[in-house]
Order: C-alpha cells, then structure tokens, then sequence
C-alpha cells in the first residue's frame, strides 16, 4: 500500500464486495451514498485479491466443500483458523515491506497464505478429530473435472454438493468483476454416527453461510405428493428432457437481451413465463430498479428476487410453516418400492426458510444450482412452491382432482396460477362460479384479487372463457399471454397504462422465450385504430388476437420485428 488513500479503498472495496455478494443492496445503496465511488475506486474482485495477497486463498477456496461468496469471509477465515497456536515472535511480516511490533499473539498475515499450515476443511473444523485414518476411512471430495482430494475424517456419507459456475469477466450487480473465480462441482463427505443423527444435521446447519438455511433430503411422503400433485400418481415417472434439463439461462448473447430467459424445448414455457414476468418486474418497476436494457449481472440479481417472490406468493396467509426451496441432491433418499424414480424428486435437499429474507439468501448461495447447464430449474421451483403451498391445498384449489402436469407434458392453467397467483385455480375469471344445482353443482374456482401480473388468453378471442378483471388489467403492465399450449410475455414499461384506458399509442414489449429472439420486440398499439374484429379465415398473429381482447379494435405495428404466429 502506497498510503491511507490506498488501504481506505481496499476496505471499501473488500466490503461492496462482501455486500454485494450477500445479497444487501440497501445497504450498500448506503454505502455508496455515503461515500461516493470516485475514479479511484477499486472494482475487480482480482484486483482486491492482489492488494490484499490473497490469490492462492481464493484459489483454495474454490476447493471447499461450500466456498465461502465474500473475499472478507475468505480473509477472517483465514485469521481465525490461525488463531493464537500459530508459529511467531509477535511481528507480522508485510509481503511488502518490513515486520512491524505488535501487543497482540501474532496470526500470519493473509499475505502468507498456506506457508505454515494445510488449509482445513470446513469439515475439519466442525468436528471433533477422527481417529487415524485407514485406507477406507477417507473423505472423498471430488471434482468436476474428476480429481480427487482426501481428508481425515473417518466413515464418511455424501450430504452436500455445490457447483457454482461464474462467467469470467461477469460483472455482479454492483460494478465487481467475477473474473477468474470459477469453482468447480464439489461433493463433500462427512463422519457418520448411527448413534447420533441428529448432530449430523446440526453439522450441515454450521456449514450454511450466515442468513441461509440449512437443508435435509426429501422425505418419502414428500416425494409421493409431489409426484400426485404433479403427474396424478406416485408410480409415474415422466419428465421429459423439456423440464429436466430446462435451466433458468439468461441470454448472454444478443445486445439487450441479457433479460430474456431462453427456453429450449417445447412443454415447460408456463414455469418460465412466470419467472420471465416477475424477471421483468423487478427490473423495471422494483425498488432501486435499473430499467431495460439491464446488465447480466442485474438480471442475474432479479431472477433471484423473481425465484424468491413465487415460493413466498405461494405459501396460503396466515401459515407458519416454513418456505420451502427445494435444490438438486447428488444421492436418492429412500423411497418405498411403488416409487419410480425420475432422477430428479428423489435426489431433492430441501432449504427450510423461516422468512423471505432468508429464502433470499438461500436462493442467492445457491442460483447457480437453478442457471447451470442442464440444471432441472423448473421442476426445482414447481416443487418448492407445492411443497409451500401444501400438496393437498394445491389439489384443492382446482375444480376437480387431477394433475398440474398436462398431456404431452404441458403446463396446465393451474399451474401458471399456482406460480403467479399462489393458488391453483383452474379459470381465469373474476371469483367463483356456481353451474347445476344440488348434488350436480359444480363449482368453477377463478381469481380471488387483482393480480400484480396479469394474463390474456386467445381462449377470449375465441369466446371460450371470459378473462376477469383481475387478470386484464393488472396492477403492473406485465401480462402472461396464453396462446395454442404456449405461454409467453407481454409488458411495458410505465404502470399510466394500467391506471386508466389508453387514449392515444403506446409502446409494449413482447418475449418468447421459444423463439430464439434475437432483438428486443417492441410493438406500438393504437388503442384508437378501430380495427373490425377480423374473419375466421383472416391469418394473423395469435398474439394481436390476445392483446385486442384488452384494447379492442387497436392497430399493432410490429415495425421491423418480424410477426410470430
């Protein structure tokens, strides 16, 4: 360090990064009002690393079992496993210049890495020593890449796995590149005591970061009712490639795009739609919002905000029980022999959250295991909400028993509801609606309240059901649209277009997330146009058919956007 200046903008660098990595953006917000960025101010996380020598400490954390987020958690980390046992004189010795006296037991500096000591596993520290280890009585934590490394931990069974992938030069949502912190697949053994159960999960509660919860394996009986939730029956195992597979991928590719969501096979739009919807709310109309187009990092940011709202829309008012968010296992747990199982419900660790805040930081710590390559995100999010729900209620919720999962593997109305709403219902009229009377009374459950997102159906076009009030005019211009089996989204960017009817042309945004877009879509309507309600045999997008059942007769240009139909 050349002077003060230079150590004040490490610490304030070390601490937005520590922030920001946490998930705390009111208070950073803070921070950065307080004491304003200038151009001397540090922003990549590598560059901190340098200051600080701590490069082979970040590196060696990508090895532990659940690496720490924040650069500061590495640095105390370090300090407090040195502690007062540490060989030394009572001079801490600069990478930079000479040792300087000090009244306190010296601990090697973070600049001295691993020069005195093995770095310890969060395992290691946890638990009390182990006995001498045997050639089968290793822990084995092994990597993506296939390398493997052995601690002295004694009779071991797998508990938890992380896999965290960071785009190089990615910037997180306050300005800090994450450029060379990739951290590889991980699984973590640790001891097992027949005799004492209980303190093994006590010991996965120690290995969570600060504000997120500990997890445990799905139960069978939890198991079960997903599957009958889900498919009708807990004997059936379908998921198709479409929802096994379908990560939450933001496109990184195109200019302007780093909102969109990408689908990649047809069947599982209706879960994407949704998280596409509340994606977009949180950009555009959520507190400290950036607008569009967005940075990766923002939208990275607001799909954790969007993740986070569905699983605490869908937990009933009034119940304690906890927000459940479900996250992809390495190992079944036991299921009874009439349960077939899919790869994915049977490996389920569940996060317990007592509030939203901390379902936050949970989804936060673990986003990644929901935008990976491959990674079952939509059926992770469709499980958390039922689990929360409560499987029985989400069945009550509908108009008769069935399955949220539709033929061919589609979305059915009543799970868009459960995710956008929080319930089940199966129509999308205002209230309830009674046919038939007596024994023969059937009763047709629609929307209980004005929804924040909305939905238009070309169902209406067709006079096959009548969209409510509660869904055609939202409390934010943000509408899923439900077209031939497909969900997709519409919105626009000023809530004037919800508070009263348009009188003269506005702007709105259209996303598929199937249809490989490749430029934002914004279309101008004309609510003023009077276009006649075309023929039968007249060939035009579904979605203007849809967005007519809100503006009736609106002209729609497309511009130089080529019409999806």
């Amino acid at each position: 360090m050349s002077g003060d200046a230079d150590v004040a903008e490490v610490c304030l660098a070390i601490f937005r990064e520590y922030l920001a990595r946490k998930g705390l953006t009111e208070t950073l917000a803070t921070l950065d009002r307080e004491s304003p960025r200038t151009s001397s101010s540090i922003t990549k996380r590598s560059d901190v690393a340098r200051a600080l020598h701590i490069e082979s400490l970040v590196k060696q954390n990508k090895q532990r079992p659940v690496p720490y987020l924040a650069m500061l958690e590495i640095v105390v980390d370090n300090l407090v496993a040195c502690g007062p046992n540490s060989q030394g004189d009572g001079q801490v010795q600069s990478a930079s210049g000479p040792s300087r006296s000090r009244s306190v037991p010296h601990a090697p500096s973070v600049a001295e890495d691993t020069l005195h000591m093995r770095p310890k596993s969060r395992v290691n520290r946890t638990h009390r020593p182990s006995p001498p280890t045997t050639s089968s009585s290793t822990t084995a934590i092994t990597s993506s890449s296939s390398s493997t490394v052995t601690t002295d931990a004694g009779p071991t069974s797998p508990t938890s796995r992380r896999s965290v992938r960071l785009h190089s030069h990615m910037q997180n949502s306050q300005g800090l590149e994450l450029e060379d912190l990739s951290i590889d697949s991980v699984e973590v053994a640790t001891p097992r005591s027949s005799t004492q159960p209980h303190k093994r999960q006590s010991h996965s509660m120690a290995r969570s970061a600060a504000g997120v919860a500990s997890t445990r394996n799905i139960t069978p009986a939890e198991a079960q009712a997903l599957r009958r939730t889900i498919f009708g029956s807990s004997s059936r195992a379908a998921y198709t490639s479409a929802w096994s597979k379908q990560n939450f991928e933001l496109d990184q590719e195109h200019a302007n795009m780093a909102h969109c969501l990408i689908q990649h096979e047809g069947g599982s739009c209706g879960v994407l739609a949704v998280v596409q919807a509340r994606l977009i709310q949180h950009l555009v109309f959520g507190e400290g919002a950036t607008g569009l187009p967005c940075s990766n990092a923002d939208a990275c940011g607001a799909l954790v905000n969007a993740i986070t709202d569905i699983i605490v829309l869908s937990q009933p008012e009034g119940d304690s029980n906890p927000l459940y968010l479900c996250l992809p296992g390495t190992r079944p747990s036991y299921m009874p022999g009439s349960f077939v199982k899919d790869g994915i419900t049977e490996k389920i660790v569940i996060a317990e959250c007592k509030n939203a805040q901390e379902l936050r930081a949970t989804v936060n710590n673990h986003i990644e295991k929901f935008t990976r390559e491959g990674a079952p995100a939509v059926v992770l999010l469709l499980s958390s909400a039922i689990l929360t729900h409560g499987a029985d209620r989400v069945v009550g919720d509908m108009d008769e028993s069935g399955s949220l999962m539709g033929r061919h593997n589609y979305c059915t109305l009543e799970m868009v509801n459960l995710l956008n709403l929080g319930y089940a219902c199966s129509n999308v009229h205002n209230g309830n609606k009674m046919l038939g009377e007596g024994t023969d009374r059937l009763i047709l459950k629609g929307t209980k309240q004005k929804a924040t997102i909305g939905l238009l159906s070309l169902f209406e076009h067709y006079r096959s059901c009548d969209v409510g009030t509660n869904l055609k005019q939202p409390s934010l211009p943000i509408w899923i649209i439900y077209a031939e089996s497909h969900f997709s989204v519409l919105f626009g960017t000023s809530t004037a277009l919800v508070k009263s009817t348009p009188r003269k042309p506005f702007d709105i945004n259209y996303h598929d997330q199937l249809a490989r877009l490749e430029v934002p879509y914004t279309l101008t309507v004309d609510p003023t146009a009077g276009i006649p309600r075309p023929s039968d045999d007249e060939l035009l997008p579904p979605l203007e058919h849809c967005m007519r059942t809100a503006w009736p007769g609106a002209g729609i240009d497309w511009h130089q956007c080529e019409p999806l139909f």
